[in-house]
């Protein structure tokens, strides 16, 4: 084994993680477009639901378990994804 070796666990933890961050980014740029355009107490109350929201982790999409439209043939949509 050398030095360049990435588990396959290490490979799941950074895609979990890069996840989270663009989670995190869009969740903040919504707060941030809300909060420029209207400081009322509504959308305080969305800004926080928001943030609450994007604090709670989910695992990323499984894209083998996304529903093929329909007209396209199931072996040719699994291809796109790669």
């Amino acid at each position: 084994m050398n030095h360049l070796h990435i588990s396959k666990t290490t490979l799941q933890m950074r895609a979990h993680l890069a996840h989270e961050n663009e989670r995190m980014r869009e969740a903040l740029r919504l707060i941030a477009t809300m909060a420029e355009t209207g400081g009322s107490a509504i959308a305080m109350i969305d800004i926080a639901r928001i943030a609450r929201n994007a604090l709670i982790s989910v695992p990323a999409e499984n894209v083998a378990l996304r529903p093929v439209p329909e007209g396209e043939n199931h072996e040719h949509a699994k291809g796109s994804e790669a």
